[in-house]
């Protein structure tokens, strides 16, 4: 099945707005000459706004002579349609980070321990970390991840103390 996207992209208010970009810089490049406005090729717009006699004077009898200097956007360097993806297509896209962990399988390890409610604990930080990695919160997904680590941890250790202690208690 073949999707049409050009007609799409001509219904689109995008198509217009590139053609009017398009057409105030040729105005400009070619009407500049005659009012007062010239562009250089590195798209510096410099308008020239003289007043004549009648205007008001600059206090040396002379008319008033004033330039300005604005900075145009230069056109793209390619004709192609702009992309409406998220990665950037000049090549310079940040690397991506790897996805922090959310120890799911230490944590339900840790639940078979005695201390099982220091595991569910962690369990339910397992798990709203993997939520934070779906909804895209890299740093609180990390952080949630960590502490569902240290209570994982935590509780194997407690829990493993407290089966040698009940086994030292019980045996003696």
């Amino acid at each position: 099945m073949a999707i049409n996207t050009d007609s799409e992209f001509e219904k689109s208010g995008l198509a217009e707005s590139g053609r009017a970009q398009q057409e105030t810089e040729k105005l400009l490049c070619e009407g500049g000459a005659g009012n007062g406005l010239s562009m250089s090729t590195s798209g510096t717009l410099t308008v020239d706004i003289e007043k004549g006699p009648e205007s008001e004077q600059n206090g040396h009898g002379g008319p008033q002579r004033s330039s300005s200097v604005v900075q145009l956007a230069s056109p793209p360097l390619s004709s192609s349609k702009p992309s409406l993806s998220r990665t950037s297509s000049t090549g310079n896209a940040v690397p991506e980070q790897p996805k922090p962990k959310d120890y799911l399988l230490l944590v339900i390890l840790s639940c078979f321990c005695p201390l099982w409610p220091v595991s569910i604990v962690a369990l339910v930080f397992s798990i709203m970390s993997r939520n934070s990695l779906q909804q895209g919160d890299i740093d609180g997904a990390r952080r949630l991840g960590s502490l569902a680590r240290l209570l994982g941890i935590v509780a194997i250790v407690l829990g493993l103390v407290a089966i040698i202690v009940y086994v030292v208690v019980s045996v003696s």
